[in-house]
């Protein structure tokens, strides 16, 4: 497996102690999806463990993997939260020359919400 698979493996498992692997050494960034920066891999270990672990089931449905060449990887996902329900995510991975992660960015989708603009629902 590559990097992309892994992590996604080892944050559904809440595998803290092996997943800093997965992230490049230097020049990790995260961006939310409300556009909120983390930056460096023990920040984001640090920020994915106060956030996953307070509850008692967590984990990650990957229904797709997409990759666009060798560095740029989609991850088409549902992370369910026990009390919480079930939450549709994007996620845009870069690597870096080692095929470890480098950038991931969230991109949340929101079923039932409302479109900003008139006429920004399909159907």
């Amino acid at each position: 497996m590559g990097a992309v698979e892994d992590y996604l493996k080892l944050l559904s498992d809440r595998d803290w102690a092996a997943l800093p692997a997965v992230f490049s050494d230097t020049g990790l960034v995260r961006s939310g999806p409300f556009a909120d920066i983390i930056e460096g891999r023990d920040a984001y270990v640090s920020f994915l463990r106060e956030v996953c672990s307070p509850f008692d089931s967590y984990r990650l449905d990957v229904h797709r993997i997409s990759r666009s060449g060798d560095r740029i990887v989609f991850a088409e996902i549902d992370e369910v939260i026990s009390g919480a329900g079930s939450f549709p995510e994007v996620l845009l991975f870069e690597l870096d020359e080692d095929g470890r992660i480098r950038v991931v960015s969230v991109f949340m989708k929101h079923p039932g919400g409302q479109p900003s603009v008139s006429g920004g629902r399909a159907g």
